[in-house]
């Protein structure tokens, strides 16, 4: 698979059969877990907030050098800091004044 864009990456995790760790009761049955953690910001919400980006864009609601501006203390956070910075937008992230240094570093 050749990947164009990093941001292409967002999404296309694997499926690991954990069907093993499971112990499902009824026999044949499959458990997968999908590997979010392997999306470039390490985290569900890369999904997540790519989503609200391109449906702010298609519905024109986000232009083109525009702010993004998110309250967030977490992965949220992250995530809209680093679509922010593939796409081209300014990114302003709010946090709780009792969120940790490391948490503020990660999205500063």
């Amino acid at each position: 698979m050749k990947i164009q864009r990093y941001e292409d990456l967002i999404g296309s995790t694997p499926l690991v059969d954990i069907t093993s760790l499971a112990n499902p009761k009824v026999s044949g049955v499959k458990v997968l877990g999908k590997c979010e953690f392997l999306n470039p910001g390490f985290s569900m919400k890369d999904r997540i907030v790519k989503n609200i980006f391109d449906k702010a864009e298609q519905a024109g609601l986000l232009l083109p050098g525009g702010t993004v501006v998110a309250a967030s203390s977490g992965n949220t956070g992250a995530a809209v800091a680093m679509l922010a910075a593939m796409r081209g937008y300014k990114a302003v992230i709010t946090t709780s004044p009792k969120c940790s240094e490391e948490k503020v570093a990660v999205v500063g």
